[in-house]
This record gives structure tokens, sequence and C-alpha cells, in this order.
């Protein structure tokens, strides 16, 4: 090893889906670009399925969508 340190953090953010698909498509797509800017990079995406506005309504399905997230940086 050169003597270099890597320090890398980890984000999780949870992104509701409350819109319609194509506006939860651009506030996503809003919301990832701007992690983006601030140096984030997503690492993974999970669906989150669930019934109704909290787990145990039956109103009508719920998709969420956890967002892992990563930056890091090498330091001498």
């Amino acid at each position: 090893m050169n003597g270099d340190k890597k320090h890398i953090e980890y984000k999780v953010e949870i992104i509701k889906q409350n819109e319609t698909e194509y506006q939860f498509a651009t506030i996503m797509e809003d919301k990832l670009n701007n992690m983006a800017k601030e140096g984030w990079e997503v690492v993974s995406i999970l669906n989150n399925y669930s019934i109704g506005k909290g787990r145990y309504s039956l109103v009508g399905l719920c998709q969420d969508f956890i967002c892992v997230m990563k930056k890091g940086n090498t330091t001498s």
C-alpha cells in the first residue's frame, strides 16, 4: 500500500411514490440528479411494497423506493 486512505460514506434515501408514474419519474430523476451534484452515486435501488398508506391499511398498493448511495474520496 502506498499510504492512501479511502473514506466512503453511505446514505439511504426513501422516496415515496405519491404521484402518477410520469410525475414520479420526473421527481425521482430530479432528486437523483441533485444528489449526484453533491457527489452521491447510486449503488442500488430497492422496491418496498406495502398496502395502503400504512403497512396494515387496506386502501391500495403503495410503492416506495429505497435508494442506497455512496460517495467517497481518496486522501494521501
